[in-house]
């Protein structure tokens, strides 16, 4: 009788430790390691009015100096970039067997998606600008996350965040949003994995943002990121769960929105 072959455990556990670790680090790893940052920025720059910085990093409203607006973004900047290639290399060590099959599959199919991730990453910027313009038309307001991204690029360090921001993140949140999500949620419904995909990748985006705007507008508000994580889930699904050709069209849309926002 042959012996059932053994898998290693980072195959088969790798899934729930990588979202595991994502979350953590989103919503309390990520704010340790910002105050850390603080710390060692304030105590190698003394000029810095501290009390000023911890204010802004809180997202308190006030009248503050150019000095403490630029220290709190310098310190953002570099504290998200920490966040993301901490959790890059957890992720890659977690799940390198999925990289690897999903190159593969690349690969081998290189003629079709040639053509076809290009052309759904066009689709996917398109449409996520549409539906952008349409509530921008009902809510004026910017939520708290795209605000903290534009101060990091102008006021703070555009290269650190363009890491982060661009390079980092858009292959972060693919592998935790759709490879591994889809993978834990694989014996359910196919919808039940866009649900809890995009609902997924929408949470960390706006969470922040709770408690800024009446609960209507915020429910707006939502509503891009949770149409582009479900957009997101369908490129990846349609192309045979491919975490390459969702990342490329994230890549693609974050490449251009940085863009924009360092051309004023």
């Amino acid at each position: 009788m042959e012996q059932q072959r053994k898998i290693h455990p980072l195959k088969q556990y790798g899934n729930i430790i990588a979202v595991g670790f994502y979350f953590f680090t989103m919503f309390l790893g990520g704010g340790i390691l910002a105050l850390i940052v603080m710390g060692i920025y304030c105590g190698v720059n003394p000029s810095v009015p501290t009390d000023e910085v911890m204010n802004i990093l809180k997202a308190q409203k006030g009248d503050y100096s150019e000095l403490a607006i630029h220290a709190a973004a310098m310190i953002n900047s570099i504290g998200n970039f920490l966040t993301y290639l901490i959790l890059f290399i957890v992720i890659l060590i977690c799940m390198y067997s999925f990289f690897k099959e999903d190159a593969l599959k690349l690969k081998q199919n290189y003629k079709k998606n040639l053509m076809l991730i290009p052309l759904f990453a066009a689709i996917f910027y398109g449409l996520s600008i549409l539906v952008s313009v349409v509530i921008g038309f009902l809510v004026k307001d910017v939520s708290i996350n795209q605000n903290d991204i534009e101060t990091m690029i102008l006021k703070g360090s555009p290269t650190l965040t363009f890491i982060a921001v661009v390079l980092l993140a858009p292959i972060v949140e693919e592998v935790i949003y759709r490879k591994a999500i889809f993978n834990l949620c694989e014996k359910k419904p196919i919808w039940i994995s866009y649900l809890v995909s995009g609902i997924c990748f929408m949470l960390p985006h706006m969470i922040s943002s709770i408690g800024e705007f009446n609960f209507g507008n915020w429910l707006l508000m939502c509503i891009p990121y949770l149409c582009s994580g479900l957009m997101l889930c369908g490129i990846y699904h349609y192309t045979g769960k491919n975490v390459y050709a969702s990342w490329f069209a994230h890549f693609v849309n974050n490449l251009v929105a940085f863009i924009l926002i360092i051309a004023g």
